[in-house]
């Protein structure tokens, strides 16, 4: 195992896709598209007001809570609230998802657990555009997701990332890669 950040032209971002690209999905119509487009517009405030909630629900404080620094506990919590929802309202957990790699990526890039709770982030992302039939996007999600389970050691990641893959393989009808 090898302690390296996975080559960032690797891991997905969050730039359009061309016509071609969409033009490669798997969902046949629209409605992976129109789900990655929502994502693209509205991720980080889906994840402040789910910041917001959380920190309401699980450690009421004084203060604006908006204007605290972020926290380990609040990316746990936005995670725990997606695996809630994601196969309820996907379009919401990516959002979700989209907005904590956007911030784990800017405000939250020091801290020590920041690149574990990335690979989840990632696996998230997998796991909510596979629900909408974007399959291409989720196998890059849980590529980038195995890549950092990797190199933090974290097996438990390794183990749930590599069946997501898995099916998602056996979905695309790639059965020997999906074994």
């Amino acid at each position: 195992m090898t302690s390296e950040e996975p080559p960032t032209s690797k891991l997905p971002t969050a730039e359009p896709k061309t016509s071609e690209e969409a033009k490669d999905d798997v969902s046949g119509g629209s409605k992976g598209d129109d789900a990655i487009s929502a994502v693209r517009e509205g991720a980080v405030e889906a994840f402040e007001e789910a910041v917001c909630s959380v920190r309401k629900q699980h450690a009421p404080q004084k203060g604006n809570v908006a204007e605290r620094p972020l926290s380990e506990a609040d990316f746990v919590g936005v995670h725990t609230l997606f695996t809630k929802i994601y196969t309820s309202q996907p379009v919401r957990a990516l959002l979700l998802a989209q907005g904590a790699l956007d911030r784990l990526r800017t405000e939250s890039a020091g801290a020590t657990w920041t690149k574990q709770m990335t690979g989840w982030f990632f696996n998230d992302a997998g796991a909510a555009c596979r629900v909408v039939g974007n399959l291409r996007q989720a196998l890059e999600y849980y590529e980038a997701s195995l890549s950092i389970d990797r190199a933090t050691g974290d097996q438990h990641g390794q183990a749930a990332t590599l069946g997501n893959l898995g099916n998602v393989y056996q979905a695309l009808g790639e059965l020997p890669r999906a074994i």
